[in-house]
């Protein structure tokens, strides 16, 4: 089956489980089959697996379900179509996964050892290609089906603006990671500019994060409803404000090894800017913080273990995971209260119950309030 057969197949396709309450629980494992519908290469060996490697493992399909549960949440029609979106939601995710841990050179994802580090980075580069033009594909065919020309356009440039702002804060990262390596540079930059403490770090995030993983699933499902801009712009400051505080419990759960799907350390081996490392820069003492630069001056196979150890004394010393935890549950608030002050213009259902329920979860793995494991820990 190629993929137009399988845009054919899911055009006919119903959900009887769409109206249960656990409709979600379905969700996961219909995404993945439209998505496998595009790549119909089982019969290419390690063509194959190197494109579904991170597929097959499964994810959390937050973005997709964030896109559903408000697409449902505002009125629109569960179908085939929506289902086909939240797939391609899926997809870009799976793809942009691939870049990033080529360019981060990640040796674990998902519980599995990454793409570029089993079949080697040229290969990783041609599947993570690949998985970019099938979601381009899948987004076209689901373009193709719509009669109405405004909202393929509303559609068409939110698709661009979400991958724009992506691809820019993923370039402010790397350019931190493999040029600038300097948070005494950073600082400098930020006195001349006049801004404030730390707003590299909110610049990359509401970039490489914000605009994929949670205003732009959000803002494609009220295109989708057919709600208007302003309804959009609301949707944004919430996404904003809670991608940011995915993003610092996620820089979180890396700096305690939390997650054992991940490689350890991977922000500090790799020499990421986060929230923590730059806070614990700010308030190291004049010994410390040339230690800090001299050691993120080195690539990520440079860094020895006792590097790493002597930063995360650093960290603990100066309470950043505290000031990060601290900061992630002001964001948090900040995306409560905005739904709080907007009330008039959100639906009150059963759907938009849900997906508030989600975007609180999102700072919690699997029920586990990230506060309490942080800080209960002797060092991070």
């Amino acid at each position: 089956m190629n993929g137009i057969n399988g845009t054919v197949l899911n055009m006919l396709k119903s959900y009887p489980w769409a109206d249960e309450d656990n409709w979600l629980d379905h969700v996961n494992s219909e995404i993945t089959n439209i998505m496998l519908s595009y790549l119909p290469y089982r019969n290419r060996g390690e063509y194959y697996k190197g494109l579904t490697d991170y597929i097959d493992r499964g994810g959390h399909f937050t973005r997709p379900k964030l896109f559903l549960l408000t697409a449902r949440a505002l009125g629109a029609e569960f179908n085939s179509d929506l289902m086909l979106l939240a797939a391609t939601i899926e997809m870009s995710e799976e793809a942009i996964l691939k870049y990033d841990d080529i360019q981060d050179h990640s040796i674990k994802r998902r519980g599995i050892e990454t793409t570029n580090h089993r079949y080697g980075e040229e290969k990783a580069i041609l599947f993570a290609a690949i998985l970019h033009d099938k979601n381009r594909q899948m987004f076209e065919d689901y373009i193709a089906r719509l009669d109405d020309k405004v909202m393929k356009l509303r559609l068409k440039d939110k698709y661009d603006e979400i991958a724009d702002a992506t691809a820019y804060g993923q370039y402010l990262d790397l350019d931190f990671i493999y040029n600038v390596r300097s948070f005494s540079a950073v600082e400098e930059l930020m006195r001349v500019e006049g801004r404030p403490d730390f707003s590299m770090y909110y610049d990359i995030v509401k970039g490489k994060t914000c605009a994929y993983s949670t205003w732009g699933p959000m803002q494609m499902a009220a295109i989708v409803a057919d709600k208007d801009d302003a309804l959009l712009r609301l949707i944004k400051e919430v996404g904003i404000y809670a991608g940011i505080a995915f993003q610092i419990n996620d820089d979180v759960e890396d700096i305690i090894n939390f997650r054992k799907d991940k490689e350890h350390d991977g922000d500090l081996k790799e020499g990421k800017y986060t929230l923590i490392m730059a806070y614990a820069y700010k308030n190291a003492t004049a010994d410390e913080r040339a230690f800090i630069d001299g050691v993120y001056k080195k690539s990520k196979e440079q860094k020895t273990d006792e590097d790493i150890e002597r930063l995360k004394r650093v960290i603990d010393r100066t309470g950043a995971v505290k000031y990060a935890l601290d900061v992630r549950d002001a964001y948090m608030k900040r995306t409560i209260n905005e739904i709080a002050k907007y009330s008039e213009m959100l639906p009150s259902n059963t759907y938009a119950i849900k997906l508030a329920e989600m975007i609180a979860g999102l700072l919690s793995r699997e029920g586990v309030n990230m506060r309490d494991v942080a800080l209960n820990r002797s060092k991070v």
